[in-house]
């Protein structure tokens, strides 16, 4: 996946809580300054379905609003 490509290293991989088989990739900022922000792609099949970006725990919630 290009996704684990371009943050080597920087990447907490979780299982998902809705699809089978499918995975949430959550990229830590390189910045210790930063260091609460993330960016969270969702994958299924080996694909990204989405993504969100945001301060850390907000960011790792599964659910959104709306």
């Amino acid at each position: 996946m290009k996704v684990e490509q371009t943050y080597v290293g920087r990447i907490t991989t979780t299982p998902h809580k809705y699809v089978p088989g499918g995975q949430y990739l959550a990229v830590r900022a390189i910045s210790p300054a930063d260091s609460m922000l993330r960016i969270v792609f969702e994958s299924e099949a080996g694909r990204i379905t989405r993504f969100r970006s945001g301060r850390a725990p907000e960011v790792d919630l599964v659910e959104r609003c709306g």
